[in-house]
């Protein structure tokens, strides 16, 4: 049996390809293909047809887009050496996909630059038609980050719509996920959106960032930072034993990027900060009199050092009308300051 059924012997997909939509049958010492009544066709050599007997080298086309084909051979009669190439080149192209992904990871620093190139990356490397990245905040919740299509075309998370079971199991179990067909069990109820649009293929990883240790007997630290989600019309090589051992090595180097971008980017927030105290504690030093001060009848050296950047207390220096002289002393009852504040 061939369609888009797990069930099915051959197992293909397709907007076109119905859940059982033909067999081949070994009748009278040859091949016979019958259409299952599918909705858009089983064709052989262009011609469509319900039922037909096979020879060696028939194409068979299922469904009217003309998305697969099939060639049918006989005794193991197939080019077993033009499968062989075709397999090596897909290869080729998905660790050409990966290097270039790795090599570009280890120049990007601002964390929305490698959330993109991740993402590129995985779709070249699997063939996916979409992906999105999710990432855990303090509290180990997800968040959603960055969706990108075929053709480094970002899409909006109204776009992406889709639903948070899977990526969460995953983030929960730290273990991969490959959904074959969205309409099999009870996923189709909760992704009719995702369904909607055609697609059926879903493959979702954890990204896990490993620690290293100085000494062999430390145990490796391993931290779930998040997951990579990716979707397909077409299963194209998400169930790749190459492909997912491309998409292991790119997810690895990936949690490392992205924690590097999130550290840069807390100590660009840190030194931001801490320019703003010492614009702040300026500011404030601006607003005190002179330190020293002398009167005809005294000398007055006054200073405010503050613990760290800023202070709560301060001075000034007052000359009364009754050829007095005074001064007054002040201090904030609550040191408490938003960073909002410090610049007011």
């Amino acid at each position: 049996t061939i369609g888009r059924r797990s069930e099915t012997d051959l197992r293909l997909t397709g907007a076109d390809i119905s859940r059982v939509h033909a067999e081949i049958a070994a009748e009278n010492g040859g091949y016979v293909i019958r259409d299952k009544q599918s909705r858009f066709g089983t064709y052989v050599n262009g011609d469509r047809t319900s039922e037909k007997v096979l020879a060696h080298g028939d194409q068979i086309r299922l469904g009217q887009a003309g998305d697969t084909e099939i060639v049918f051979f006989v005794d193991g009669e197939a080019p077993s050496v033009e499968r062989s190439a075709i397999s090596a080149a897909t290869e080729l192209r998905q660790m050409a996909a990966l290097l270039e992904g790795l090599r570009a990871l280890g120049s990007g620093r601002v964390l929305d630059e490698v959330l993109a190139l991740v993402l590129d990356s995985a779709i070249d490397v699997t063939g996916a038609e979409r992906g999105f990245i999710m990432l855990a905040n303090r509290e180990k919740k997800l968040e959603f980050k960055l969706a990108r299509a075929r053709g480094k075309v970002t899409l909006s998370g109204r776009t992406f719509e889709t639903s948070r079971k899977i990526p969460e199991t995953v983030f929960a179990t730290g273990q991969q996920t490959i959904v074959e067909d969205l309409l099999d069990g009870d996923f189709a109820a909760q992704h009719t959106g995702t369904v909607a649009l055609g697609i059926r293929h879903v493959l979702c990883t954890p990204l896990r960032l490993v620690r290293y240790v100085e000494r062999v007997e430390q145990k490796v630290a391993e931290e779930l930072i998040g997951v990579l989600y990716l979707d397909s019309r077409e299963r194209g090589a998400l169930r790749s034993a190459s492909a997912q051992s491309a998409l292991e090595t790119l997810s690895a180097e990936a949690a490392l990027a992205i924690e590097n971008a999130r550290l840069y980017r807390e100590a660009l927030d840190k030194a931001k900060f801490e320019q703003e105290l010492k614009v702040a504690a300026a500011i404030q030093q601006s607003l005190l009199p002179p330190p020293n001060r002398d009167g005809a009848f005294f000398s007055t050296s006054a200073a405010s050092i503050a613990c760290r950047a800023v202070g709560g207390d301060f001075f000034d220096y007052a000359d009364l009308p009754t050829d007095q002289f005074g001064f007054i002393v002040g201090d904030v009852a609550r040191h408490v300051q938003r960073r909002s504040d410090l610049s007011q």
